[in-house]
């Protein structure tokens, strides 16, 4: 115990001279009078040994509060121990020094993945002759700004509605989902959601878990549209993903990688909000790169609303007919269905224009995506190596 106490009172000294020494105003200090403060008290509190070098000075004259400096080189320890028992003070106190919360500073440091030189729409430095510098998504600012914040223990998961996958991928084997309840490749649906073996999200067209099984022609655009969101960033391989630390929940919707029935959409749909509200998966937004003219569903809309109900949001492509989807014969759905949870999203160009294939819309498109997003990941060769 005594060694303990010893310990404590050598940390506290320490920490005490080192905050008065580097953390406040030399030989000044803080008072709280417990009255209004005259010129009574302020001789009161004069030190006889150097009055002339001494002041008192009101900092406000209702806030009962002075600044007490002293040029007798009298440290700010020694004043409060002077000061702390005088009978017409509450308070004395050091004259912190505190810092102006300024922005975070950015980071300027690029990930050293080698493709994302050609990423554009993340980091535009002309890198093209029609573009313009800075016409990107702050991809920069917002990894700058991600590292000042606390990390979590829970990542984020993000479901991935599209046309198969390469789970093998260098660049997003490492953020694949882990269903925490699942044991994997036992035949068994271990958590109870109805679906076997979804270790990493499920294969709706051959009703699988596993994953590996499209081909690597039907599986490029997921496995695009997958690195997109989170392929891993200074990891020395291919690309940079916008949020390179979320979780993927895999969702084969398509059989031919062009179309899509639209219940293996739903059922998609109510497989990531079953997920989140009966088995606390931290599901924050799924992305469908797809949609229909004709194929206005109110089944589709309920699913989409369950969702929501969830507070999934839903980022669905607008198309890429240059067409008004605001008129009602152009609707494209799941886009133009008016639910909260839906963010319709066009395309730009390197110069910040409207794509000309890009759908448009005032009163849908809550936001444009720079589009052709090179290089996106695609399937890797038997080397592992990114096909451009």
């Amino acid at each position: 115990m005594k060694i303990l106490i010893f310990l404590l009172y050598i940390i506290t000294t320490s920490l005490t001279i080192s905050y008065a020494q580097s953390n406040c105003v030399p030989h000044q200090i803080i008072l709280l009078f417990k009255n209004d403060p005259t010129t009574l008290y302020q001789q009161a509190l004069s030190d006889p040994d150097c009055l002339a070098a001494s002041t008192c000075v009101d900092l406000h004259p209702f806030a009962r509060t002075g600044r007490y400096t002293s040029d007798c080189g009298e440290t700010v320890s020694a004043l409060i121990e002077r000061f702390k028992d005088h009978p017409e003070l509450e308070l004395c106190e050091p004259n912190h020094y505190k810092q102006t919360c300024n922005t975070l500073p950015i980071e300027t440091a690029l990930p050293n993945d080698p493709l994302f030189k050609n990423q554009w729409s993340l980091h535009n430095t002309r890198q093209q002759p029609i573009s313009i510098a800075g016409a990107d998504i702050n991809f920069i600012e917002a990894q700058s700004l991600l590292k000042h914040l606390s990390p979590t223990s829970t990542p984020s998961v993000v479901g991935v509605i599209d046309s198969g996958f390469d789970i093998s991928h260098p660049d997003l084997k490492n953020n694949l989902w882990n269903n925490p309840s699942e044991i994997p490749d036992n035949g068994i649906d271990d958590d109870g959601n109805g679906y076997i073996d979804d270790n990493h999200g499920y294969d709706f067209i051959n009703n699988s878990g596993d994953l590996s099984r499209t081909s690597a022609e039907i599986a490029n655009h997921g496995t695009h549209v997958a690195g997109i969101i989170a392929a891993q960033t200074d990891n020395s391989i291919g690309i940079s993903g916008i949020a390179p630390h979320t979780q993927l929940i895999l969702l084969r919707i398509s059989s031919d990688g062009f179309s899509i029935d639209n219940d293996k959409a739903i059922e998609a749909y109510h497989y990531l909000a079953n997920l989140k509200k009966n088995h606390n998966i931290p599901i924050v937004a799924a992305n469908a790169s797809y949609g229909g003219y004709t194929s206005y569903s109110m089944i589709e809309l309920h699913a989409i609303h369950q969702m929501n109900l969830e507070n999934i949001t839903l980022c669905a492509a607008a198309g890429n007919d240059s067409l008004n989807i605001d008129e009602t014969a152009n609707n494209h759905y799941p886009a133009s269905y008016p639910l909260a949870n839906i963010i319709a999203i066009g395309a730009t160009t390197p110069a910040n224009q409207r794509a000309f294939f890009s759908n448009y819309g005032t009163n849908t498109i809550s936001i444009a995506h720079l589009e052709k997003t090179f290089f996106p990941l695609y399937q890797t060769t038997d080397m592992a190596t990114y096909q451009e």
